[in-house]
């Protein structure tokens, strides 16, 4: 994989590799220009503050599902998919570059779930949002790599370093209930080991309706 990324960075002309979005020509030379600052030398992870981050949720959208994203908009007129292949075209055209599909092959069981997160990382839904934030992370992980600390090491400092808890407060009755939103926000569980979601569930005791809450 690795090999193949190298040819084809030097088969290809330089104007097949500059990229195309504007928003990445943006954020790259925000990020150049940042590297001539005369920035103060970075403490170790180890003596960092800790910090954590929490997420407010009630029932928004998760991750949209296939019906969602098929679904004609009657504000926009087309389907939530449709909208977003064209206001976001050219990153559509790389999803497919990089998934090696065609655009009648999005709905196979094998690309479901990347055509979910696609759509979703580029619209207003949690997934988004909790992928953001786990950024936070991933810079940890580097930062930890650059020190050569070991894998367990850095694991342990991830929990300590930073936490965040996205405070779902009827997450208990989606389970109960089997909505598709409790089974998504599993799914970013699985994906980020380290996301905590807090939510108030109840166990009924008796037939009068008499319940314990617990968090």
């Amino acid at each position: 994989d690795v090999l193949s990324k190298v040819h084809g960075l030097v088969a290809c002309h330089p104007d097949d590799v500059e990229p195309k979005s504007k928003e990445v020509h943006r954020r790259l030379t925000f990020f150049v220009n940042s590297l001539f600052m005369d920035m103060p030398d970075a403490p170790s992870i180890h003596d960092m503050f800790s910090w954590n981050v929490m997420t407010p949720y009630y029932s928004e959208d998760v991750t949209y599902t296939k019906g969602d994203l098929i679904k004609r908009s009657d504000a926009l007129g087309v389907s939530t998919l449709l909208y977003l292949q064209t206001l976001f075209r050219a990153d559509w055209n790389n999803f497919l570059e990089r998934m090696k599909i065609q655009d009648d092959e999005i709905w196979g069981k094998k690309n479901l779930g990347e055509t979910r997160t696609w759509a979703s990382l580029r619209a207003q839904t949690l997934s988004r949002t909790v992928h953001g934030m786990m950024y936070y992370e991933k810079a940890l992980r580097l930062l930890a790599n650059l020190e050569r600390l070991d894998e367990n090491t850095t694991n342990d400092l991830m929990g300590e370093k930073f936490g965040y808890i996205v405070s779902c407060q009827v997450y208990g009755n989606m389970k109960k209930n089997q909505d598709s939103k409790a089974e998504d926000i599993e799914n970013l569980m699985h994906r980020f080991p380290h996301l905590r979601i807090a939510y108030i569930d109840s166990i009924r005791l008796n037939r009068a309706g008499a319940a314990v809450f617990y968090s």
